[in-house]
């Protein structure tokens, strides 16, 4: 049987009006197209804006405290910081800014942290003032939190922590000799996009978090506010799509933690080559 389609070109731009977003997307064909056996295919001409922030709200933007006092238990707060692009100098200033003037009716942040920024090693150094021990809280601490550990509201399943940035991942607690020390800042919030679709292929691949409807992986090649383009294929990158009946197409595009890329209403756009298996 021959192809009834050897190239759709997908533009988000052409979304159908119920989809979410342009990393949430569906495309309507104008006619249904009936896959035959042994059909493949593969992704090709990929255009991607880097347009979305090293700082990015509600995906990585807060950062966690817990303070341990002598005799009087613990408590905890956190800071968000606003979305945007980062350097470690600015990183810097606006924790300090947060920390400074977080507060309520009953404790004050002012003047107890300390932030500073070693462009050298490109890290940043967060160190109490007063004589108390505090902790950084990583993701497991926040998603675990143990009873009377954490006393601060937020979302367990999406705490949207700066640790992927500051590369906080493990419990430890500092004081004012012991100050915490980030690792190399990250302010490339996201490395690869995945993009996935649930009524193309026939889930063939696996990703690192369990997920069986990948069909391209891309690496994030250029700086913010230029152009990803992937061209790269080869014979390994095509999968099956035998007897599939295409007529609504469905794409997401992820990062590696499942989150939607934010791509603040830019497009993105790419080929989808289809063959006929030979066994080769």
């Amino acid at each position: 049987m021959t192809l009834p389609l050897k190239k759709l070109y997908v533009d988000s731009k052409f979304k159908t009006k119920d989809s979410v977003s342009n990393s949430n997307f569906k495309i309507e064909l104008p006619v249904t197209v009936y896959m035959p056996n042994n059909a493949i295919f593969t992704i090709d001409d990929i255009c991607i804006p880097h347009s979305w922030y090293s700082i990015e709200k509600d995906i990585n933007d807060t950062l966690y405290v817990h303070i341990l006092t002598v005799g009087l238990g613990g408590y905890s707060f956190f800071v968000s910081l606003p979305e945007g692009n980062y350097t470690g100098d600015l990183l810097k200033l606006r924790l300090q800014e947060k920390l400074d003037a977080y507060g309520d009716d009953n404790i004050s942040m002012n003047g107890k942290f300390k932030v500073s920024y070693e462009p050298k090693t490109h890290s940043i150094t967060i160190t109490i003032t007063t004589n108390e021990s505090f902790k950084i809280l990583s993701d497991y601490e926040l998603t675990t939190a143990l009873d009377g550990y954490y006393t601060a509201t937020y979302d367990r399943l999406n705490p949207a922590s700066l640790n992927d940035v500051i590369k906080n991942f493990e419990a430890k607690t500092n004081s004012s000799n012991n100050p915490f020390e980030s690792g190399f800042i990250d302010l490339q919030s996201i490395n690869n996009i995945y993009i996935s679709s649930p009524n193309l292929g026939s889930f063939t691949t696996l990703g690192s978090r369990g997920e069986q409807n990948i069909i391209k992986k891309v690496p994030v090649s250029s700086d913010f506010g230029y152009m990803i383009i992937d061209r790269v294929t080869s014979n390994h990158d095509y999968l099956e799509c035998s007897k599939v009946t295409l007529k609504t197409v469905e794409f997401h595009l992820k990062d590696s933690h499942g989150r939607y890329i934010p791509l603040h209403n830019a497009n993105v756009s790419f080929s989808i080559i289809f063959s006929i298996w030979n066994g080769d």
